[in-house]
Parts: structure tokens; sequence; C-alpha cells
């Protein structure tokens, strides 16, 4: 594969773009900036493409409407190697390796993401694998795979995007057939292992999409589900709908502790994590890296160094 360059926030994250070997599309993969603790690494984060492009057409990611193909085990690996290499770290040294398949594509419609995490056990004893999805219909035997391959890990996340509570809406978003919320509630609870991570439940909010604190404490386990909230970032995609309102900063960070107040009384768990606006211009948010390259739209803090490897 042909890296192409990177765009890099010091201290943040660095966005990486390469090319296919066989030239037929671009992939962005993360070097989020390690937490260093007298000497040691605590925590590494990197974060992987599964697709090029992706079928799935939620109206708030730059990634979809664009589907070329899915990415093999190679270009898998490729992306986590590179960076160690690239770094020259000794990754057995690391606290939490954290290994994420959550940048460009669904990594569940994806079966070379299962073929990927056995390798990477093989290749890094230490990491922690990170699935973020939607929970595509039909991928059963996919999820099946990898509830199987949980316990060959020290720790394993997993995370669902569910943007709102509300069916109709929920359909709107993502624009792609998937399970319904009780199926998730179900698979979460197999999936879960007492006295690890608990499963995430990820909303990203904006003043519109409803999220009914009710429906989730009756439908999923405070014991097994943790709820997390973020604002939804400025994608092109974004811009374009007019997504973002004025104020929109304050406005969303205000719904977003009054929902966690309802659900703190309830017993979840839960996270706000409201991010860096340097990731933005890094153009951190998935997909957005190869938008703008693809479309010839300057790409900020972008360093150009073709490199074949």
């Amino acid at each position: 594969m042909k890296i192409l360059g990177k765009s890099t926030i010091k201290g943040i994250s660095s966005v990486y773009i390469a090319e296919t070997e066989n030239k037929d599309g671009l992939i962005e993969f993360v070097d989020v900036e390690p937490v260093i603790d007298e000497k040691r690494i605590k925590k590494w984060v990197i974060i992987l493409s599964t697709q090029i492009g992706c079928p799935a057409s939620c109206i708030i990611c730059d990634a979809g409407g664009s589907f070329l193909r899915n990415l093999s085990l190679y270009e898998l690996i490729f992306q986590v190697n590179y960076l160690v290499r690239k770094r020259k770290i000794n990754t057995t040294d690391i606290e939490k390796l954290k290994i994420q398949f959550a940048r460009m594509g669904e990594p569940s419609l994806n079966d070379a993401v299962i073929d990927a995490i056995v390798e990477l056990k093989k290749l890094y004893d230490n990491c922690i694998p990170c699935v973020s999805t939607i929970a595509p219909l039909g991928r059963e035997k996919w999820f099946n795979e990898l509830n199987e391959l949980r316990d060959e890990f020290y720790d394993f996340q997993m995370q669902f995007s569910i943007f709102t509570t509300d069916k109709k809406k929920r359909d709107e978003i993502i624009k792609f057939p998937i399970y319904d919320l009780d199926w998730i509630s179900n698979f979460g609870e197999k999936f879960f292992r007492k006295g690890k991570r608990k499963i995430i439940l990820n909303f990203p909010v904006n003043g519109e999409f409803p999220i009914d604190t009710d429906k989730i404490n009756r439908i999923f386990s405070k014991e097994s589900f943790i709820v997390k909230f973020t604002p939804i970032n400025p994608t092109e995609k974004v811009k374009e709908q007019n997504i973002l309102t004025k104020n929109y900063c304050n406005i969303v960070e205000d719904r977003i502790d009054e929902i966690i107040c309802n659900l703190d009384k309830m017993g979840f768990d839960t996270i706000k994590s409201i991010g860096e606006m340097k990731e933005n211009i890094v153009g951190s948010n998935c997909g957005q890296s190869v938008v703008r390259m693809k479309m010839n739209m300057k790409i900020d803090n972008f360093e150009s160094t073709v490199e074949k490897s």
C-alpha cells in the first residue's frame, strides 16, 4: 500500500491516508497520541478502516454512500503494523494497546475482520480489540463468531451506534437494514463478562434525535451496558444538511447533561465525551480526510509524504 500523507495535530492525533495496492481506492487510519506516564506508555489507540467507503449511508458520516469493497486481511493488518514500525514502539510495554475497528466502513460486514482479530492476537498478545457497529441485519453469524473470540483477549470493547431510541428515526439516520434495540440488548448480554468492560451504547447527539431514557432503562440492563453521549461532529455531510444549529455546542452539551442526569438516577453508568475541537481540523471524523482529498479540498496540517510500504 502507498501512504499518501498525514494530517497531524501535535499531542492529539495523526490521520493517515493510504492508497490500496491495486490503486482502486483510498483509506484512512488514525494514530492517537500515546498517553505516557512515568516513562511508560499507559495507552495507545489505533483506529482502522475496514472497507473502502461504506455501504451504510448514515446522514452524519462522510464515509457512507460510496462503497467499493471490503479490505483484505493484509490491508487490515497493514494499518497496525505500519504505525508500530513508524513509532518504533515495543508494544509489549504498553499497558493498554487499543485497536479500534471504527474508521471507514462497517466492520461486521467484512468477514476478514474476524480473521484480523485472530491475527492481531498472535502479533500483539496484549491488544484490546474495539469494535464499533450499527448492528447490520443478517450478520448474526459474524457476531456469534466475534463472541467466540471474546475470551481470547484480556479485554474486549464492544460499541453499538444507536443515535436514537426512536426506530423510525434510527432507520432514517442510518439508511441500512439493522437489528433493533432488543436484539442489541440480547447480544450484549451474551458478550458481556462480569468485571470487564460494559457494552457501550453510543448516542451522537444533536438537538433533534429523540432519546427516551425510560426506553433505555426498559430494554438494557445497567449491569451490562454503559451509555455514551457525544456531540455530532461537523462532517462534510452534516454541513451540507445544516444539521448543526446556531449555538449548537451549548445546546447539545446542555441536552447531554439533562439526559445523563436522568440515566444517573436510574443507576446507569454514563460517559460524556466532548472531543477536542482541534480534532475537527485534523479531519478526525470518519471518512472526512478521504472526502476532502477526493474533492481537492484543503486538508489542514496535511503533510504529503508519498511512501510505499
